[in-house]
């Protein structure tokens, strides 16, 4: 089974974020914006366990700020299945894509945990079988949406998947992490203007920040997330298509052996070896 090159992966990268970039920033905008506010509403809570004085006001609210944690944490799953919804329906639009997700949101939802417990658990552990574990799943929310596979189905699948391929895959992922290092970069440093300035110049909106955190961020995870895409579709297309078995090819005349001779007088030269070697990797590989 064979994997695409990784420049056909970008090309066909480009033409799904250009084709579909609208419908998937929407998404990706209200995922990121959902997400991020729950940082907020965790923040309040800590300052009101920690500095119950600092936020007087909000001291009787913690039911309030536990629900609206629930809540963008749900809204944000639920565009994030949106979002994988439209990456797999090329002619799904903004409704369409929710109309898809709707199906399949309490299933993504135990995922996301299941996910969250295997990969930080890994993580906290030795750091090593974190990165096994984000690696052996990575494609398991795609599969779950675009399939209509269970939570185990799609794990399962997802294993199933990479077995055979996972140097190829572990390439493949390459180009994803130097992205994401580049969007963790400019988010570091974009980030922490944005938060002065709506933080501490006189902004009492406390939503002002990952409001526009992200809009600005937004094409960065429409970039990552029809790049992860891609890749899925790719080991997929590979996974279900027929196997392609090498061609034999034919020495050259140079090469084949006399009838009957022993060992050392039937060996070619060198160079038809060679010759020959070169052959079957162009029928092989096909350069």
């Amino acid at each position: 089974r064979w994997l695409s090159p990784l420049g056909t992966i970008l090309k066909k990268t480009a033409i799904r974020v250009i084709k579909r970039f609208l419908t998937l920033y929407v998404l990706s905008f209200l995922s990121l914006y959902f997400f991020m506010s729950i940082g907020i509403f965790t923040s309040m809570i800590g300052i009101n366990v920690l500095f119950p004085e600092a936020l007087p006001q909000t001291r009787h609210m913690l039911p309030v700020m536990l629900t609206g944690i629930a809540a963008c944490l749900f809204i944000s799953l639920f565009c994030q299945a949106a979002l994988i919804s439209a990456l797999a329906n090329e002619r799904a639009g903004l409704m369409q894509s929710f109309a898809i997700a709707s199906r399949k949101i309490f299933s993504y939802t135990a995922l996301f945990f299941v996910l969250a417990v295997l990969i930080w658990g890994g993580f906290m552990f030795l750091y090593i079988p974190g990165v096994v574990a984000l690696v052996l799943f990575s494609f398991s929310p795609f599969i779950l949406v675009s399939e209509n596979e269970s939570v185990w189905g799609a794990l399962s699948k997802n294993v199933r998947y990479l077995s055979g391929m996972w140097l190829p895959m572990l390439l493949r992922f390459v180009p994803a992490a130097l992205f994401v290092i580049a969007a963790l970069f400019c988010y570091a440093y974009g980030g922490s203007n944005i938060l002065f300035n709506t933080m501490v110049l006189g902004t009492k909106n406390e939503f002002l920040f990952p409001l526009i955190a992200s809009a600005l961020f937004g094409p960065f995870i429409v970039i990552l997330a029809a790049y992860t895409f891609t890749v899925y579709e790719d080991l997929r297309n590979a996974w279900e298509g027929p196997v392609r078995e090498p061609t034999e090819a034919r020495l050259p005349a140079g090469a084949q052996p006399a009838v009957g001779a022993t060992a050392a007088a039937g060996l070619a030269p060198l160079g038809a070896y060679l010759n020959a070697a070169w052959d079957i990797y162009r029928r092989r590989f096909g350069t």
